[in-house]
């Protein structure tokens, strides 16, 4: 008769709590090491972007899980050093795929596009409430921000040339209790996370707005987690310790379940859009799982891979998909992988 030690259920009982699937455990997908490590100091970072090659790194922190003050700081992962940083009141922040210039909301409220290198203001495009999503895009000739200009006022989608900074658009987007937004790489299409668990996704063009709505069946759950694959065709919705949904952008519908669930809603989907990268429930490390058949290929694990411990807090993939860097607020490191493996052909932001 077959018998299972106590140990062995308890690993059993905790990877299921956890989100794992039992089968990886078996399958033991190929583990990579990190490329570089370097000190992070003790902050908690909200936000990451990684330029399209993957050699700078903007981050967004705070004195703490419950701060409203915003640190920003650029760091040059080649030469594993930060070269500046500055205060900003919110987290959201991107940075131009050649990593020339960042936009962020400034201490004064108002969405700025500076020198990535020297912080030097290239443009101050308009004063915002709140920020929900910032993206560049057209290979960075243009900006696209989605928030409301008054803390009780419709939010809107509005973009911005970079050529000139002239504003290109302002689209109301009136949907009430957005928790998280998500800008597509088109610069007109915008995907929102609410308080009661729906997916909205509003195209704009002109006075004309198509809306399609992603249901979810948790109403008591905030949707938390949002990645849009490069091509505008997958999305990926995470509610706080579900499993993850892919849907069909263009119908509506749920495609599949990834049956891997965490308290950690980052996700990042590859520029093929074959691979997502996210946060397992428990280990410390960050899963690489198969879209279209929910396997994991691969894990991205520290110098302290722990099955039981906490995964890395925030990450971010670069453009190209080719550079990975988490923050490891336990080690208190920046972790620094190659993952050109699972990066496919890449496609422009």
């Amino acid at each position: 008769m077959h018998t299972t030690s106590s140990f062995a259920l308890k690993f059993l009982s905790v990877a299921v709590i956890a989100g794992y699937h039992l089968t990886s455990a078996v399958a033991q997908p190929p583990e990579l090491a990190t490329e570089k490590k370097f000190a992070f100091e003790k902050q908690v970072v909200r936000q990451m972007e990684l330029n399209e090659q993957g050699n700078l790194l903007v981050i967004v922190s705070s004195a703490n899980d419950f701060g409203s003050d915003g640190l920003l700081q650029v760091w040059d992962i080649e030469k594993e050093k930060k070269v500046r940083e500055q205060k900003v009141a919110s987290r959201q922040v991107a940075i131009s795929p050649d990593g020339q210039w960042v936009a962020c909301l400034a201490e004064s409220g108002k969405l700025v596009v500076q020198g990535t290198s020297d912080g030097k203001q290239r443009y101050e495009l308009t004063k915002l409430a709140s920020l929900k999503a910032l993206r560049f895009v057209a290979e960075g000739r243009g900006l696209v921000a989605f928030g409301t200009a008054k803390y009780e006022g419709p939010s809107s989608l509005a973009a911005w040339k970079m050529e000139d900074g002239a504003q290109a658009f302002a689209r109301t987007v009136d949907e009430p209790d957005v928790y998280s937004a998500c800008i597509f790489s088109d610069g007109q299409t915008v995907a929102l996370g609410t308080k009661g668990a729906d997916v909205i996704v509003v195209k704009t063009s002109g006075a004309q707005q198509q809306r399609r709505v992603f249901i979810e069946d948790k109403k008591n759950l905030d949707m938390e987690g949002l990645a849009v694959s490069a091509d505008g065709q997958i999305l990926i919705s995470s509610l706080y310790s579900q499993p993850r949904v892919v849907s069909d952008v263009q119908t509506g519908k749920k495609v599949k379940t990834l049956n891997w669930s965490s308290f950690r809603p980052t996700m990042e989907i590859f520029p093929d859009a074959k691979t997502v990268a996210l946060l397992p429930g428990l280990g410390r490390f960050v899963l690489l799982v198969d879209i279209a058949t929910d396997k994991q290929v691969g894990s991205l694990v520290g110098p302290s891979p722990d099955m039981f411990g906490q995964p890395p807090r925030e990450f971010a993939l670069s453009g190209n998909g080719r550079r990975l860097v988490a923050w490891d607020d336990k080690e208190e490191l920046l972790l620094v992988w190659n993952t050109e493996k699972f990066a496919g052909q890449a496609t422009a932001k």
